[in-house]
């Protein structure tokens, strides 16, 4: 991720919910997800 942009929670919660609506698979890679700065946090979809 080249533009070290995170999705925040809200956005994550939006993805499950319409991929549940329509029977989609929702696959997270949160390989990078503890290489965060300033404080802020990545969240799981699993959250």
């Amino acid at each position: 991720n080249p533009t070290t942009q995170v999705a925040d929670l809200d956005i994550m919660e939006e993805a499950v919910d319409f991929c549940r609506q329509k029977g989609l698979f929702l696959i997270h890679d949160l390989a990078y997800g503890e290489l965060v700065f300033d404080g802020h946090s990545a969240p799981s979809i699993l959250q």
